[in-house]
């Protein structure tokens, strides 16, 4: 268990991409480790999947926002709902991708 390595009590700690796989195994670690989580995913199913499944392990909170941040309008209003949600962030784990399905030209992988 990572509490028994290292503590994050009362640290807030933002993950993107946490619906994904990798996102979500880091969010348990995290919670693990005490820490408050503000969980961050376009996969807004996915997200309250994730959030379950913290909920009674997670010493500290789980706070969910859907966002796409491939979107500016979206990541403004995540920045904004944030915000209003705590007064601080000690760490992120900026963990979306594209995972090429984005019409960016040179994003594409087919």
């Amino acid at each position: 268990m990572a509490s028994e390595l290292f503590s994050l009590e009362g640290k807030k700690i933002a993950i993107t991409g946490a619906a994904g796989h990798l996102g979500s195994a880091l969010a348990a670690v995290v919670a693990d480790a005490g820490a408050d989580l503000y969980l961050v995913d376009q996969d807004g199913a996915g997200l309250d999947e994730v959030a379950a499944r913290l909920g009674a392990r997670a010493q500290g909170s789980v706070d969910v926002f859907v966002s796409d941040l491939e979107n500016e309008a979206s990541r403004g209003a995540f920045a904004a709902a944030l915000e209003s949600t705590t007064s601080r962030l000690d760490g992120l784990v900026h963990n979306a991708a594209f995972v090429g399905t984005s019409e960016l030209e040179g994003w594409a992988v087919g």
